[in-house]
């Protein structure tokens, strides 16, 4: 979902930093509404479901964008929530070969606020399934694998 938003960023020929990357986000939420990068990624996952069985859609921020997916693809779409620490994901993030990523606990707080604002919280607690993401990448690897066999 990150990348409809980066594409947007693009589009209008702004720099791919966390705060730039955010604030467009949370500017097509206000206009286009809280399901607006959902909508954004409706076509593309419609898309990839003809050539296969299943499609894994990762960013979702806010209830809004549960919503619109359950009502799209009812019984066939679930929501699995990755928990894992806030250092784990300061981490991370920090170590992702993106213009938009973050270094300080500072910027992943006002991060997390901003989402919060978009129903995070809603959408954590509305998941059908929670994964821990609180160990190595190959850890993590496996319980995914395992969760889908």
């Amino acid at each position: 979902m990150g990348d409809a938003v980066r594409e947007e960023v693009r589009r209008r020929g702004l720099p791919e930093y966390d705060e730039v990357v955010g604030r467009v986000a949370n500017e097509l939420r206000m206009r286009e509404g809280m399901d607006a990068i959902a909508k954004r990624c409706l076509p593309r996952v419609k898309d990839v479901l003809k050539r296969h069985e299943l499609v894994v859609v990762d960013g979702v921020r806010g209830i809004a964008e549960v919503e619109l997916f359950r009502k799209e693809f009812s019984d066939s779409f679930f929501l699995v929530y990755i928990d894992a620490t806030f250092s784990d994901r300061l981490e991370r993030i920090r170590k992702r070969e993106r213009p938009d990523r973050i270094f300080t606990d500072e910027e992943l707080r006002n991060r997390d606020e901003r989402e919060k604002k978009w129903g995070l919280e809603d959408a954590i607690n509305s998941a059908d399934f929670m994964i821990e993401n609180k160990s190595s990448l190959q850890e993590f690897k496996n319980k995914v694998k395992d969760f889908f066999i």
